[in-house]
């Protein structure tokens, strides 16, 4: 929902941060995997191209992104956590340290998790992701030097002033 306002460095930490994340209870369901699909195709990217990263370097990694962004990529998490409809106490305490390295205080982590639950379980659209439908978003286009979001019809980048 959020990953294509990532820039790359940020993909490819979240992306680390998840697999971990799936990992972590030692099962790996089939929601978590089709789930995972689910990002790299929203992120346009493949397994290949995605480096290895340690769970802290990506957390490290993260810690230089704005607060608006980090959200984004907790309340994802979220999401992780509850698709298959089980929240393990490894995944609690993972989604816990999250929290405190992305500055969320424990208020706002339970309304983020009360709403991603509350919204995210009742969405059509999971029954999609346990079956391994994977759902269509329009792609954003991005300037290939900075990563700035470029609208239709824009020839240069408006940070940068690339030719896009």
């Amino acid at each position: 929902m959020y990953l294509n306002d990532l820039m790359q460095g940020e993909k490819f930490a979240f992306y680390s941060i998840v697999k971990h994340l799936v990992s972590i209870d030692g099962e790996f369901s089939i929601e978590e995997k089709n789930m995972m699909e689910e990002f790299l195709q929203e992120m346009k990217l493949s397994k290949d191209q995605i480096p290895e990263i340690s769970p802290k370097d990506a957390l490290d990694m993260l810690s230089f992104s704005t607060f608006a962004t980090r959200k984004k990529i907790y309340i994802e998490l979220i999401g992780v956590t509850l698709c298959d409809e089980s929240l393990h106490a490894d995944e609690k305490a993972l989604m816990d340290k999250i929290a405190g390295d992305f500055l969320i205080d424990e208020k706002l982590q339970e309304e983020l998790f009360t709403v991603v639950k509350d919204v995210f379980l009742s969405m059509p659209e999971l029954d999609k992701i346990r079956q391994g439908a994977v759902m269509y978003q329009r792609p954003v286009r991005r300037c290939e030097y900075c990563g700035v979001q470029v609208n239709e019809g824009q020839n240069f980048c408006i940070s940068c002033g690339a030719p896009v």
